[in-house]
């Protein structure tokens, strides 16, 4: 299980802060694809901090006849400047990007900046911020850390519509960054309030990584960023795979109160489609996403390990929504569906009160089909407490649909474990709800909302014999 840190790229920006600007909206259009001098992309953007104004468009009208444009970059693109990178503008953009900056093995192309310090020659008390850029419409490719960062003070910020990661060199073939460089990313955001939307992110380590490492001394927290309709891990129509080499999008320290979804497609990961592992990670939402799926939810893109991991003290987190419209189809997944608590890091603390609630766990998107090869529709494990499993509807594992396993305090209600919404027998393979190891003060089967159970094949509810699951209640 991939249980390491993806530390979001922190560069040390010591560019001048720009004491020119001119207030207003000034625009700079890229004509050429060379690496420097008057209408490249380097310039554009030196223009733009030096000499811009209140807010800044970069458009492209490079003669192509509507074929893609590659732009070797002289340098990272230090944005610095409130602008848009405009890569739609480029004349015959359809939908495809036609704009691909080679990064030229820098370790970002495009670094959203903070707020920059005086630094001499320009020592006038000017402060520059890139907050409320947009970045959108273009293939990055070959840098060795992230396609785009985002620091701490830029806030705000718009990433969509671009393909990063990834290469397309003929029909179904593409080159992936992460062969050239290891432990690559696509985004790494160390920031609060960026919306990052259809962009498709693929041939890199982690697709989208928000905090820091997984030591959090610096006490910072990113909060409120839009993750939506995203294809992370599938080629850009979300039908087949080009594949992550760990997860499609981790949390790290810091990362709280994000939405991711809804209209995510997280599938063909080495390790899991979401990650949440410290104990900062509270109060983040994981809604509306097709987990280990094509994009069309009939078809299986496996991650190698999990759907979703919420460890090592992550609490307060929403897998899924109270609204049954807007659950999370978790399928196919190689382990398991949902796992909370796995533990890892010391000093552990414990999760509490995580929610998995109106998931679709081993269907397709309709509900109605079953999409095989799951191992586990939703573990709960390692001392977790006051987890609610709540109006999932958990089929087709070949192992458990639920395991309850050294847990307490925790209720399950209102799930269809071995059937579907109609009542369709859908099996599961070993129990309904397994409990084991000291799984103790359960609530199972309780009350006015019971768990009602289908086909599987050992049986509704097990306890293991060993004697120390006690003290659990089974209601009606």
């Amino acid at each position: 299980m991939a249980t390491r840190a993806a530390a979001t790229l922190i560069l040390i920006f010591v560019a001048a802060p720009l004491s020119g600007a001119v207030p207003g909206i000034k625009t700079y259009v890229v004509t050429n694809t060379a690496s420097s001098g008057p209408g490249s992309l380097n310039d554009a953007v030196f223009q733009a901090n030096y000499n811009g104004g209140d807010f800044n468009y970069i458009n492209f009208n490079i003669p192509s006849s509507g074929s893609v444009v590659d732009i070797t970059l002289s340098d990272t693109l230090y944005v610095a400047r409130p602008m848009s990178l405009n890569g739609i503008s480029q004349p015959g953009y359809a939908g495809t990007p036609l704009v691909r900056i080679n990064a030229n093995g820098f370790a970002s192309a495009i670094l959203l900046a903070g707020n920059v310090p005086n630094v001499p020659p320009f020592s006038n008390g000017t402060t520059a911020t890139s907050s409320g850029s947009t970045i959108q419409g273009f293939q990055i490719t070959n840098y060795s850390s992230n396609a785009i960062t985002i620091l701490k003070e830029s806030q705000g910020n718009w990433v969509q519509n671009n393909w990063m990661g990834f290469q397309q060199t003929a029909p179904g073939t593409f080159v992936r960054n992460v062969t050239a460089h290891p432990g690559c990313r696509g985004l790494g955001v160390a920031s609060s309030f960026n919306t990052i939307r259809y962009n498709v992110i693929s041939g890199v380590d982690n697709g989208i990584a928000i905090g820091d490492d997984i030591a959090n001394p610096s006490g910072n927290t990113y909060v409120t960023n839009a993750l939506e309709h995203n294809f992370i891990g599938t080629d850009p129509t979300g039908a087949t795979k080009i594949g992550n080499d760990s997860d499609g999008i981790f949390l790290g320290a810091g990362a709280a109160y994000n939405y991711i979804g809804p209209g995510n497609v997280l599938s063909g990961m080495a390790s899991s489609g979401v990650e949440m592992l410290h104990p900062t990670n509270h109060g983040n939402i994981v809604i509306g996403n097709l987990i280990g799926l094509n994009a069309a939810g009939n078809a299986a893109i496996p991650n190698g390990e999990l759907g979703v991991l919420v460890a090592n003290g992550a609490e307060f987190n929403d897998i899924g929504s109270p609204n049954p419209l807007y659950g999370n189809v978790i399928s196919a997944n190689t382990l398991g569906g949902v796992v909370i608590g796995l533990n890892g890091y010391a000093p552990v603390n414990y999760p509490y009160g995580n929610w998995v609630e109106n998931n679709l766990i081993g269907t397709d998107k309709t509900g109605t089909s079953v999409i095989p090869g799951q191992g586990m529709g939703i573990v709960v494990q390692n001392n977790s407490k006051t987890i609610i499993v709540q109006h999932n509807i958990i089929v087709g594992e070949t192992n458990n649909g639920i395991v309850v396993n050294d847990s307490t305090e925790s209720g399950f209600y209102g799930n269809r474990i071995g059937q579907s919404a109609t009542g369709v027998a859908m099996a599961n393979a070993g129990y309904g709800i397994w409990l084991a190891n000291r799984a103790s003060y359960n609530y199972v089967q309780v009350g006015s909302d019971p768990n009602l159970f289908g086909t599987n094949v050992l049986g509704s509810i097990g306890v293991d014999a060993s004697g120390t699951c006690i003290g659990n209640v089974f209601g009606p």
